[in-house]
């Protein structure tokens, strides 16, 4: 499947999902932040830990109350979040496609038949993190002469 198809559909599904299911309970920080941008001043909007999410939501509240939207920032934020994750969801999508694709070739270029896979493990038994990267190819690629490389995480004496 195409990144870009993928990404689609995995945006779909995902706003659809998250925008069927806001909640109706928030926590402290998240009442707070729909007061903020309900209530405050533009120059109260910015919070140390949040720096842009009042000023982001009260331009979209301002934007919707250009549309007619006299209703609290409440709906307005969810659906902010729930179309940033769903977003975030679709670019992961097509970024795990576009990886997908190349490790098989490009689904169907000069390296049609082989597949490649990245193997994480202790393989040398000393506790820590070794990664081994294989091939397996079609039979016309038996010249390669190695199938599989690993990197073995050695340290020296001292553990550096």
């Amino acid at each position: 499947m195409r990144p870009w198809l993928l990404a689609g559909i995995t945006f779909a599904l995902c706003a659809s999902l998250y925008l069927l299911t806001l909640t109706g309970v928030h926590t402290y920080d998240a009442l707070s932040y729909i007061l903020d941008v309900d209530r405050k001043p533009w120059r109260e909007l910015f919070h140390p830990h949040h720096l842009a999410y009042g000023a982001l939501g009260a331009l979209i509240k301002g934007a919707a109350g250009a549309v007619g939207w006299t209703g609290s920032a409440e709906r307005l934020l969810q659906a902010a979040n729930a179309l940033a994750g769903a977003l975030a969801a679709a670019a992961f999508a097509a970024l795990a496609g576009r990886a997908a694709g190349e490790a098989r070739g490009g689904g169907g270029a000069p390296m049609a038949g082989a597949t490649a896979a990245l193997e994480l493990a202790d393989f040398d038994h000393d506790g820590d993190l070794d990664f081994a990267v294989g091939w397996q190819l079609s039979p016309k690629w038996r010249s390669l002469p190695y199938w599989v490389t690993i990197w073995w995480n050695q340290r020296g004496a001292s553990g550096k």
